[in-house]
Order: C-alpha cells, then sequence, then structure tokens
C-alpha cells in the first residue's frame, strides 16, 4: 500500500451566502458557517487523497471529535466567502485541522480549529496515529498550531430544551450531522438574548451519537458574565453526546 501525504499547501475554496442561510441581522448563521468548515475539509481531504471515499474503502472513516471557532466577524447576505484550511499536525490520538474565513477584501472574519479521529466501522474504535502511518502520513507543520483544552465545569445546569432527533438531522454516516448541534443550541436560546449578542466563540467536544427517533435534552449553565457551558444528554440513558462553550458579546 503507497503511503499518504498531506501537503503542506493550503486548500482553498469560495462559499456563497444565499438568503436562506442568515439571522434577523443578515448575517450567516453559526450553523452555516460550521457546514461550510465541514465541506471545506471534505473537500481538502479529497484533494490529497485521504478523503471520505479513500478510507471508506478500507472501512475507516473520518469523526470530527473537537472545534473551536473564534468569531471575528460574520459575512453577510450575498457575500462570497473564501475558507482556507490545512492540515497541522497530529498527536497520538488526533489529526489537526486548521481553517480561516476570509470576506473579499482578504480580511480574516473567523478562525477555527479542529481535531479529527479516525474510527474502524467494524469496531467503532478509533486508531492511534500511528497505526495509520502507513496510510496517512503528516508532520506537525504548523506554526499556528491552538491547543484545545478541556471544556470547564459549572454549577447546576438548568433544562433549556428538548428535541426529537428527526431525518432532516442526520447525514451520510446516518447519525446527527455534526452542524445540527449548533442549529439546536440556537433555536433552543431566548430570541430576546439573540437579537442583542453575538457568538463570539464556540467550542464543541463531540462525546457520542444520535440516532433517528431518540429524545435529546439541552442543559445549559452559566460559567461567567457571557460565557456559558451546554450538554446535550440522551434521555434514555442520560448519556453525555455533546458539550459546548459559548462566549458572547
Amino acid at each position: 500500500m503507497s503511503e499518504k501525504k498531506f501537503l503542506k499547501q493550503k486548500g482553498s475554496y469560495n462559499f456563497p451566502i444565499f438568503s436562506f442561510q442568515v439571522d434577523v441581522n443578515s448575517k450567516a448563521r453559526a450553523e452555516v458557517i460550521t457546514q461550510y468548515l465541514q465541506e471545506a475539509a471534505w473537500r481538502h481531504a479529497e484533494d490529497l487523497n485521504v478523503g471520505y471515499r479513500y478510507l471508506f474503502d478500507q472501512n475507516l472513516i473520518w469523526v470530527l471529535s473537537r472545534l473551536k471557532i473564534i468569531f471575528h466577524d460574520y459575512p453577510c447576505w450575498g457575500d462570497v466567502v473564501t475558507i482556507n484550511t490545512w492540515p497541522s499536525g497530529k498527536d497520538r490520538l488526533y489529526y489537526w485541522r486548521n481553517f480561516e474565513v476570509l470576506n473579499f477584501k482578504r480580511q480574516v472574519l473567523v478562525k477555527a480549529f479542529s481535531y479529527w479521529l479516525v474510527l474502524n466501522l467494524d469496531q467503532k474504535k478509533p486508531l492511534f496515529t500511528s497505526e495509520l502511518k502507513n496510510i496517512i502520513s503528516i508532520e506537525n507543520m504548523d506554526e499556528d498550531n491552538y491547543k484545545l483544552s478541556k471544556l470547564p465545569k459549572t454549577g447546576k445546569l438548568q433544562l433549556q430544551g428538548e428535541l426529537l432527533v428527526k431525518n432532516s438531522d442526520l447525514d451520510v454516516n446516518n447519525h446527527v450531522n455534526n452542524c445540527a448541534y449548533i442549529k439546536w443550541l440556537v433555536d433552543c436560546m431566548d430570541e430576546k438574548f439573540l437579537r442583542n449578542h453575538l457568538l463570539r466563540e464556540l467550542e464543541v467536544n463531540y462525546r457520542g451519537e444520535a440516532f433517528i427517533g431518540e429524545k435529546i435534552k439541552l442543559l445549559t449553565g452559566k460559567i461567567s458574565d457571557f460565557t456559558y457551558l451546554h450538554k446535550f444528554i440522551r434521555t434514555g440513558d442520560s448519556k453525555i453526546l455533546v458539550m459546548l462553550k459559548t462566549v458572547w458579546r
């Protein structure tokens, strides 16, 4: 088997912001940005011959584990953004990928940092990067690496919303898509709060899968002024599926 190498150059992809992707202030919604980040990662992995199709043929799959997004500004309806993305390194378990979202003036609107696992489809277990050296090869090549720390703990969490997984929430892997949790979070928040605040930072820790028909509840607690911790928990077994930290301005 020939060794597959990540290349050092960035992938660069353009995406338009449509009318149905913006909020009441004509700014792109947070889940739209996460959708485009996910799509850019998929396209670049395919371009580097280590994408979905290549891994699937070997009974493997990429799984997003951690994501941090820093919003400096938001694109608006009618804008076309450029997303640059590149593999930035690895550790024992994770491959790292960075992103930047640019406007037409080449100003950075959004920066993002992510950790990815490679999962065996039969065993549903992640593989160590050392086990994949004949399939994926990458060096720690980026000076702008961003170490994602553990999410902070908070006090009592309060019920903020309850949801039922529907067909439109599922992706090609037959589970709830990563971006759906961001939409769910915003949908459960107070409308007045959203009109008066902008999401400045979003950090997500994906810990489990949700499937069609399952009931999910969202719990939220305040860490400090404008900083909150959120947990999506499956009602049936109380398993934490996703933890998020949000910072607002």
